[in-house]
């Protein structure tokens, strides 16, 4: 019986960990995904003109929305497990509550909301690539690249340096002279 029970906790310790890895990962992935696609419109809107907007605004809605649903998640989490606490307490045999039900829904909201959010974010960015290549490909046809002009085949030689005087170097700067002191006897 205490074998079952010793493996019973050690699952439980294994979905905690993964639950809080979950958590983490939806939380740094929706962040990251919304700072690469700022860093990403800083580079495309320079260029060209945007087209999906709506795909990236769209995609920024559901990245928050997934990083709202995770952070309820962590609230009804934290109140299944006081609720359980509760009725191991009273000896009640139900253990899971429909906290542990909203918490399971809620991370379902997160995967779903990034999952989709990334779609959009993916289709943004390969259209707004595509449209900045053909703006570029547009515009070398109008402009043509300079041609590279050849080496010379012959390289002359470097005249050597004159060797200056002083004077020459200081000419035509500003001289200060120093004022001839003034006799204090007078």
């Amino acid at each position: 019986m205490s074998e079952i029970f010793e493996t019973r906790k050690q699952w439980i310790d294994i979905i905690q960990k993964t639950s809080a890895q979950y958590d983490n990962t939806i939380v740094w992935l929706s962040a990251g995904a919304i700072a690469v696609s700022l860093s990403f419109l800083n580079n495309v809107s320079s260029a060209v003109v945007i087209s999906y907007e709506w795909a990236l605004l769209l995609s920024w809605v559901l990245f928050c929305c997934a990083l709202m649903a995770n952070l309820l998640s962590y609230l009804t989490s934290q109140k299944g497990y006081l609720d359980n606490l509760n009725k191991l307490d009273k000896k009640e045999s139900t253990i899971n509550g429909w906290w542990n039900n909203f918490t399971v829904a809620l991370n379902v909201v997160a995967l779903m909301c990034f999952l989709v959010g990334m779609i959009l974010l993916l289709i943004f960015s390969f259209q707004n690539l595509k449209i900045k290549e053909e703006s570029y490909m547009n515009s070398s046809k109008k402009n043509p690249p300079a041609k590279i002009q050849p080496a010379p085949k012959r390289i002359e030689k470097i005249p050597q340096a004159v060797p200056m005087k002083r004077r020459d170097f200081i000419k035509g700067m500003p001289v200060i002279s120093n004022p001839k002191p003034k006799n204090p006897s007078k």
